[in-house]
């Protein structure tokens, strides 16, 4: 009778050691997950805002000739359609510009810009900016 005592004894000693370690691990993977998931968001946040820094063209700035925005040219119908054969295109409104000044659109930002060349066409939506070639008929860059 004495060593039945003593068993249980080590047995309830042994499911509450388990009970603890499954609490200990499961809120530890809960924890590990939230600051993860945390970190990760705010990563996607700091990399949306630096890439939308660096998308940043001053488009109503007409001084310097870089871009012709006016959408009467004739063209701008047949280069959207031209366009959505090769990438699809986003939904909602889509500027269409030509390229007047290639180098000074390096200068505001040379990482978007470094493929474009004067006659080129960017169709500008909110969701960023897709460079077109007319000549050779090719995107030449996307930038979100």
């Amino acid at each position: 009778m004495d060593t039945q005592p003593r068993v249980d004894k080590w047995q309830k000693l042994l499911v509450i050691i388990l009970v603890a370690v499954i609490l200990v691990v499961i809120g530890l993977g809960w924890y590990i997950f939230d600051v993860m998931n945390s970190k990760l968001k705010k990563f996607e946040s700091f990399t949306k805002v630096s890439l939308q820094e660096e998308l940043v063209v001053d488009l109503g700035d007409k001084k310097e000739g870089t871009l012709n925005l006016s959408n009467t040219d004739s063209e701008v119908g047949g280069v959207v359609e031209k366009v959505s054969k090769h990438i699809l295109l986003p939904t909602g409104e889509i500027t269409v510009a030509t390229v007047n000044d290639a180098e000074a659109l390096r200068r505001q930002n040379p990482q978007a810009f470094k493929y474009i060349k004067n006659g080129d066409r960017l169709l500008i939506s909110a969701e960023g900016i897709i460079m077109y070639d007319p000549i050779v008929d090719k995107v030449v860059d996307v930038a979100h």
